[in-house]
């Protein structure tokens, strides 16, 4: 893997356009596209940093005000990385922002010259790569950790007066520090109101709260909110470190760009953007098939379709999820430890290319969170990346809490806006808790083909307690 491209998601239609340009160039790439967080998610982006030829900085002032941005450029510094920055958007000033001392390559007019440019800085970055340090320096935090100890210590059972005390403080404090930041303050804001609205909330707590809420200002909605895990999620981050939930996450899928060419199946994907149960049946082995018109769980809804069986391991959750006719398996997409299942329709792919996804993802909190806290600050999350037209509805899987979010996307990589559909469910064992998020989308979402294959695919996933705890 060749680049690794570092950009704010307020710039992703400009940098879409950069991703092509490299791609007719043969230039392997890669840029974080996906709205998960948690440490899995985390680390898989540390990894690509490390694993690249080239760091490449899409260079914004939205890039630089990013803490998830110039996290990933210090690593990558550290780490030796040849760095390339490339001018995508306006910046206050080219003498003072931490790149000054590099050779800056001007994007913004996508010239003919500037992609030429653009191509032998990437050819020759990639000849002077060096090996890694040995040994390595140490991997830099999730961006806004704070706000997450926050949100767990929220959401939990009980605070006492002094705690509440403590938490309003914290909050104001990062109001102070954070504020100009569209997405922290959200998330700031949407932590105050969960505190306000706790059933144990002293009455100084909601006035303080209330107080510091009235001071607040409406935030500008016309440009999205840069979500501070590495992009597309702030709040997916959040929602992970409150429960590691969604590996934010949805929306989105990576774009993975193969050297010019596309995976096995010819085409990529469309950009998406309770307490255990006893008596859990045994996992089958990942990839095998159940037979259809069957339902392993007795709260699990039976489906028509063959249910395939999602890798996991013996201590996580049982998941599967129907496979219509026409979706096949893409272990491509799997393979970066992000997604656990990838499925594609080719016959229901786009003009450009582009096929109708299912993604399957898993990720783990060590800690009990509560499934309303996650699903909250999923919502939150959508937003944070752009999406629009956001709608949620509580049901149950398999007797499991679960929220069914439909919204509208952003322009991503390219990507026109288009409906999606996240399916999230919340499993908890005795000390951890779990979240299955499902992704389903197409450049086409009115296909009534394609609209049949989602249904059965959301009403009959299945999540199940782990067959080894």
């Amino acid at each position: 893997m060749a680049v690794f491209i570092s950009y704010s998601s307020r710039d992703a239609d400009v940098v879409g356009h950069l991703a092509g340009a490299l791609r007719r160039g043969h230039h392997d790439l890669w840029m974080d596209d996906e709205l998960s967080g948690g440490d899995a998610w985390w680390r898989a982006i540390l990894g690509k940093i490390r694993d690249c030829d080239v760091f490449l900085a899409a260079l914004s002032q939205n890039m630089l005000a990013s803490k998830a941005c110039q996290a990933e450029m210090r690593y990558a510094l550290a780490l030796g990385k040849p760095i390339l920055p490339v001018l995508v958007g306006p910046v206050d000033s080219m003498r003072t922002n931490p790149l000054a001392g590099m050779q800056v390559i001007d994007f913004q007019q996508r010239s003919i010259e500037a992609w030429m440019e653009l191509d032998e800085a990437v050819r020759a970055k990639q000849a002077s790569a060096p090996a890694l340090p040995d040994p390595l320096p140490a991997e830099p935090p999730m961006p806004f950790a704070y706000l997450m100890r926050l949100g767990g210590q929220i959401s939990g059972s009980e605070l006492t007066p002094a705690q509440q005390t403590v938490i309003v403080a914290e909050l104001k404090a990062a109001l102070e520090d954070d504020g100009d930041d569209a997405g922290a303050r959200r998330d700031i804001c949407a932590l105050l109101r969960q505190l306000r609205d706790r059933p144990d909330v002293t009455y100084r707590t909601r006035t303080d709260v209330d107080a510091l809420l009235g001071q607040l200002e409406p935030v500008p909605t016309a440009v999205p909110a840069e979500p501070d895990t590495p992009r597309r999620g702030r709040l997916g981050l959040i929602l992970a470190g409150v429960a590691v939930a969604v590996v934010l996450v949805v929306v989105t899928v990576l774009v993975v760009v193969n050297s010019g060419s596309e995976p096995a199946q010819n085409a990529r994907p469309a950009a998406p953007s309770a307490a255990a149960q006893p008596g859990a049946p045994a996992p089958q082995g990942a990839g095998e098939t159940v037979a259809a018109g069957v339902s392993d769980g007795g709260a699990c809804t039976a489906t028509d379709q063959p249910l395939s069986v999602i890798p996991t391991d013996p201590d996580e959750p049982v998941l599967k999820i129907p496979q219509p006719p026409g979706w096949e398996r893409n272990t491509w997409m799997e393979s970066d430890g992000i997604f656990r299942f990838a499925l594609y329709n080719n016959a229901m792919m786009s003009p450009d290319g582009v096929a109708a996804s299912a993604l399957v993802s898993l990720d783990e909190e060590r800690s009990l969170t509560p499934a309303d806290s996650l699903f909250m600050l999923k919502r939150g999350a959508l937003s944070a990346i752009g999406a629009t037209d956001v709608t949620a509805e509580k049901h149950t899987v398999c007797g499991l809490p679960a929220e069914t979010v439909r919204y509208q996307t952003g322009a991503i990589a390219g990507l026109a806006p288009h409906p999606a559909t996240l399916l999230l469910v919340v499993l908890q064992t005795t000390d951890r808790t779990y979240t299955a998020s499902l992704t389903i989308e197409a450049a086409d979402a009115r296909n009534p083909a394609f609209e049949a294959d989602a249904s059965a695919m959301l009403t009959g996933f299945q999540m199940l307690p782990p067959a080894g705890r």
